[in-house]
């Protein structure tokens, strides 16, 4: 169970199958491979360059037909000037929550 004791978090206090995060670009291959691993009972969350995806409206719509959770890092869209209103923007410690409610992580480059 996560630990909200020091901190709230908009997490979900449910358990994921899969956290996948993913600092690729669409189209490239990695993020493709990535569409195709995803299920509703997985969770994805956008960081570093991968946050540029919220640019590519095929990516989104991608995003919605699948139905899961989509997260991206705040400081990441912050840096680059992004801002979605489709998409959850967490912290640091919000994606720490994120990892531990989740049984396995699979980092996409």
């Amino acid at each position: 169970m996560i630990s909200t004791a020091n901190h709230a978090s908009d997490i979900p206090l449910e358990s994921f199958e899969t956290l996948h995060t993913l600092k690729g670009i669409f189209p490239d291959a990695t993020v493709a491979q990535c569409i195709e691993q995803l299920t509703k009972n997985d969770v994805l969350l956008l960081m570093e360059s991968g946050v540029n995806n919220l640019l590519i409206p095929e990516f989104l719509t991608t995003l919605t037909k699948i139905g899961l959770p989509v997260y991206a890092l705040q400081d990441d869209t912050d840096a680059r000037k992004i801002n979605s209103e489709s998409i959850k923007m967490i912290s640091h410690l919000q994606f720490v929550d994120l990892s531990i409610s989740s049984q396995r992580i699979i980092n996409w480059f």
